[in-house]
């Protein structure tokens, strides 16, 4: 029904996709062994995934950032309730959730975003700059020093993290 765009389905058409999210969800949290998940994660992870992404394409290819970013979190979501111990979460979907949420002046949702894909496998300390600057751009400064030490100590040797702290010291003098 989410996916079908002829007339006679619009009236229901209307947060159909966001059901099938969430009984998607739904029905891997609450495996009792009656239904095969395996079946429903094959099926349905790909039609709702790859709605959302299309979604969350079009609406940043058009600016409209808030719904991008709405629907690559859709996306993220979905894959870490099927990751296992944090393996085969989608970095990508969670960086593309933060980086519209940047964009459409959402710094709350951009940095917790930012957070959920540094606890990811996501190798790139661009990361931490991402989250510092946000934090010191909100003037909460103490957590952005925090945020850039402790991507140094990750990756000791990134440029964007040795400046974004230069210029930091020299703007507090």
């Amino acid at each position: 029904i989410a996916m079908d765009t002829t007339e006679a389905t619009a009236a229901i058409r209307q947060g159909a996709l966001e059901t099938s999210k969430e009984s998607f969800i739904y029905a891997l949290k609450n495996d009792d062994g009656r239904v095969d998940t395996q079946k429903i994660k094959f099926y349905l992870q790909g039609k709702i995934y790859g709605a959302y992404w299309d979604m969350g394409a079009k609406a940043f290819q058009t600016k409209d950032f808030q719904t991008a970013s709405n629907s690559f979190a859709s996306c993220a979501e979905i894959t870490t309730v099927m990751s296992v111990d944090g393996m085969g979460i989608d970095a990508n979907a969670w960086y593309n959730a933060a980086r519209a949420s940047q964009f459409a002046a959402d710094t709350t949702t951009a940095i917790a975003y930012y957070s959920k894909l540094k606890d990811t496998y996501y190798d790139n300390g661009i990361v931490f700059y991402y989250i510092a600057d946000l934090q010191a751009k909100q003037g909460d400064t103490e957590a952005a020093f925090a945020t850039i030490a402790e991507g140094r100590q990750k990756f000791p040797d990134n440029q964007d993290l040795l400046i974004k702290e230069f210029n930091m010291y020299v703007a507090e003098g």
